[in-house]
């Protein structure tokens, strides 16, 4: 793996297949990674499955550079609905670098009926 932070790399670093996961995503969110100075995030799959009779809304959204005001979405929830007792599968590959942080929140339908599963490839330099 190639070190960004120096011209030639150092050739030091790690890369390890991550996974994160949450039962009972609410409507306020929560966030599958909070990126690290050194890191590069590469996101493999993210899996949400309704576990309720009611339709409901799935949000994503990161945050560049932990800038809270610099929001870009992924999904919007008003968009996005998983049927009752249905599946959400996201295998678009995106990657994510240093401090960059990704969210998810639990939409229209109400509270605590979303369970997540993000599996990721976490890259290291130093």
């Amino acid at each position: 793996m190639a070190n960004p932070s120096t011209v030639g790399g150092t050739g030091a670093g790690t890369e390890v297949l991550r996974r994160f996961h949450q039962n009972d995503v609410t409507t306020s969110g929560i966030e599958l990674i909070n990126g690290q100075a050194d890191h590069i995030y590469t996101i493999i799959s993210i899996i949400v499955n309704n576990t309720t009779s009611t339709e409901t809304g799935i949000q994503m959204y990161m945050y560049p550079e932990a800038t809270s005001g610099d929001v870009c979405y992924l999904t919007v929830g008003a968009a996005t609905k998983i049927p009752a007792y249905g599946t959400f599968v996201w295998t678009d590959k995106f990657v994510l670098t240093q401090t960059d942080s990704l969210y998810a929140e639990c939409q229209s339908g109400g509270g605590n009926n979303l369970d997540i599963w993000c599996s990721y490839i976490d890259q290291t330099f130093a």
